[in-house]
């Protein structure tokens, strides 16, 4: 009797209809949540963008042999695109994408930075330098490749230290971290280096074997590459010497926190299961005993961060 009358007077003041609608409204917000909780997957912009759009921009250059250029027909390839093809796959699987369509757009030193920063290319896949410069506005994955700037020599150039600089007429790339470095360099030594900045690796070449400058100074890798393009290779000659160390990486959003996660775990898993041997092999094996491959060795073990 008592169970009777408390359930009377629980249900007092509730209809059948107000109950319903009652319902009605927490169904709906319920369903609402979990759109609202489908839409917003992940807080990561970069992320967030290849699940919307089912694409990811990778950023290339067109004249960065091995690590980023185009190919006779006007594909994107080299070391550094092959790391970002692995990037890709990783990204399809972690979002549950059934397809994942890579856009390539060319880039470069002048506007690289700034596309990251405004979200219309999702990583750079290049041969960028990692400094602290640009880290204030963009972020950067593990290291991908060590190197340092070099010199290349027409016949008659002699190079053996930053002061052999001095007097001479020579080349960079225009905003390279090498012009940077140069510029700093000729200045701090009180030096009357004329430097030219040429806007791609190719032009600099070009002037140099028309002795328009006597040393063109970028990247050794680079510039080993570089000299195989020349006319008349037996003319031009490259500097053993170092004069600064280049951290390669790739360039992608600082916020994009959750994206470098995937970014940085494929590069670990890459360089942990020695699969990176056969990218390195098929685009450094040509150079031989130009590289310095126990600083790259050595490099790999250090970046192979395990997962556990």
């Amino acid at each position: 009797m008592t169970n009777s009358k408390n359930m009377k007077t629980l249900c007092n003041g509730f209809d059948l209809k107000t109950l319903k609608r009652q319902l009605s409204y927490l169904l709906i917000a319920c369903a609402a949540g979990v759109f609202a909780n489908s839409a917003n997957a992940t807080d990561d912009p970069t992320l967030a963008k290849i699940e919307r759009t089912g694409e990811i921009v990778i950023g290339h250059r067109a004249n960065a042999r091995p690590f980023s250029f185009v190919n006779k027909q006007s594909e994107p390839q080299g070391y550094s695109i092959d790391l970002c093809k692995e990037i890709a796959g990783t990204v399809q699987s972690k979002l549950g994408l059934s397809e994942l369509n890579i856009k390539y757009r060319e880039i470069n030193p002048s506007n690289h930075v700034g596309l990251v920063e405004v979200g219309e290319v999702d990583i750079v896949c290049g041969a960028t330098s990692q400094t602290f410069k640009r880290m204030e506005r963009v972020g950067f994955s593990i290291l991908t490749f060590v190197s340092g700037s070099a010199a290349l020599l027409n016949e008659n150039a002699e190079v053996r230290s930053p002061s052999d600089l001095d007097g001479k007429r020579i080349g960079v790339r225009l905003d390279s971290t090498t012009d940077r470095a140069t510029t700093a360099g000729v200045a701090r030594r009180n030096m009357t280096t004329d430097i030219v900045r040429y806007k791609t690796h190719l032009e600099g070449l070009r002037a140099l074997e028309r002795k328009e400058i006597s040393v063109y100074l970028a990247d050794r890798i680079l510039l080993i590459s570089l000299a195989e393009q020349a006319a008349e290779p037996e003319k031009i000659r490259l500097s053993d010497r170092f004069f600064t160390y280049e951290p390669y990486a790739l360039m992608l959003r600082r916020d994009a926190l959750d994206f470098g996660l995937i970014v940085n775990r494929t590069l670990a898993e890459l360089y942990r299961t020695r699969k990176i041997v056969d990218i390195y092999r098929k685009w450094f094996e040509v150079f031989g005993d130009r590289l310095d491959e126990f600083q790259l060795r050595a490099m790999y073990r250090l970046q192979s961060i395990p997962e556990g």
